[in-house]
């Protein structure tokens, strides 16, 4: 039955009631996380996903953050997933090689609502692996740095260019910084082996925790000693961000303190100002700004989750139905408007509605910038690799020892290289 005719038929049932016409709705299912107050967004997404497919009804369930991997993992081997469900970023890689998640690489070819190149370019990796599609984008979200530009002011500095360096970083730390009251000319944030610290490390070493094959660890390399040491310096040295020993103070928060003259954060920042303005909080004057430049380029970190069908769905092109109106333009504003998530696309309409509640100079401001870094290369989608939170661990516990003065870099990286090389050669002996 085509589009029209499922919705005349829908429309004769309105008006004439269910004793003419079978007019039973085809049903489709969702899970994701989010706590109840989240219903809200979710009910938009019901209500726009029906106004735009009416032969169709949504049901969907959330589930507490803490516990939805442990329940869809079981809810996938069990064969009770329901018909789409959010994959998070750090489980794409994992889900798709245990054959968790559906390929519709075809159905997205065959698709005029759901087409990747209304979206910007790292948001179609984010859906991808392997050069084969998986599902819908949703979370999307691009670090950056943070300056506070009114701590900048009072010390005589001026904002640095968008062309600036770890170098630059370094110095206007070193001027700002007043450790004893408290107030820090950075954050190691992005040394302490999140994902992040990956991105950084391509930029300035040209590489990644692993070679291009996966399996030899290069955490310990000269240019990944020259990265950790950089953040080192900064803490054990300069003292000029917070540490255990010397942290920052309780509840303090940037945008409303003004404790950081730089800090590492996220495009989804601003609707943290929003709220804060309007619960009568006077914020700082801030502006956005890529990543230091390094030897390799000064791109940045990205990721974001996206919704999936399971594998083995016995009718996935009904799934297929809502995974393919969450990658519209009208599911894209739905999100833009509720300020759930910032927008996938780059559409000024639906950033403007992102950001609607920040004052027009600040709006402007950020919306600009966000839409130019995006558009022209310099944020990338991280790929998380099946091994990734095992490192992860053990590079933040070396790097925890390392920014409190506990170690020295080679040490720590040596230390982290061999225990990371060791599950890395179990895992790749367990896939043999």
């Amino acid at each position: 039955m085509s589009r029209w005719s499922r919705l005349v038929m829908f429309t004769l049932c309105l008006v004439f009631g269910l004793t003419s016409f079978v007019c039973a709705r085809t049903k489709v299912t969702m899970m994701m996380y989010g706590p109840p107050e989240h219903e809200r967004f979710y009910e938009q997404i019901k209500a726009g996903f029906e106004r735009d497919n009416p032969d169709y009804e949504l049901e969907y369930t959330l589930i507490a953050q803490s516990e939805y991997i442990n329940k869809m993992i079981v809810n996938l081997v069990a064969g009770a997933a329901p018909d789409v469900f959010l994959t998070w970023a750090q489980y794409k890689g994992q889900w798709v090689e245990d054959g968790l998640i559906y390929d519709i690489t075809d159905m997205v070819q065959n698709s005029s609502v759901y087409r990747l190149d209304k979206f910007f370019p790292p948001i179609r990796e984010n859906v991808s692996y392997n050069d084969r599609i998986y599902g819908a984008p949703w979370g999307f979200n691009t670090s950056l740095f943070w300056a506070n530009l009114d701590l900048l002011e009072s010390n005589g500095i001026a904002l640095p260019s968008q062309e600036w360096t770890y170098d630059d970083l370094r110095l206007i730390a070193k001027k700002v910084a007043k450790p004893e009251q408290r107030v820090f000319g950075s954050t190691a944030q992005t040394a302490t082996g999140d994902a992040s610290y990956v991105q950084q490390m391509m930029n300035w070493a040209g590489h990644s925790y692993l070679d291009e094959t996966q399996r030899q660890v290069l955490v310990n390399s000269p240019g990944a000693l020259g990265l950790a040491d950089f953040w080192r310096q900064m803490a054990v040295e300069d003292r000029v961000v917070p540490t255990a020993q010397l942290p920052r103070r309780s509840g303090a928060e940037a945008f409303v303190d003004g404790d950081l003259a730089f800090w590492y954060g996220w495009s989804s920042d601003t609707n943290r100002v929003a709220t804060l303005q309007q619960s009568g909080l006077q914020t700082i004057r801030f502006a956005p700004m890529r990543w230091p430049k390094a030897n390799y380029g000064q791109y940045m970190f990205a990721q974001g989750h996206l919704w999936t069908i399971p594998a083995g769905h016995p009718d996935p092109e009904r799934a297929f139905k809502l995974i393919e109106w969450l990658g519209s333009e009208a599911c894209d504003m739905i999100w833009a408007s509720a300020q759930r998530t910032p927008p996938t696309m780059p559409n000024r309409d639906h950033w403007d509605a992102y950001n609607r509640l920040l004052s027009p100079q600040e709006r402007n401001m950020t919306v600009n910038f966000l839409m130019s870094v995006m558009g022209e290369g310099y944020v990338r989608n991280f790929e998380y690799w099946p091994t990734w939170p095992e490192l992860q661990n053990i590079l933040r516990s070396q790097f925890t020892r390392l920014l409190q003065g506990q170690i020295g870099t080679k040490e720590a990286m040596d230390t982290a290289a061999q225990l990371m090389q060791v599950y890395q050669d179990e895992y790749w002996a367990r896939k043999q």
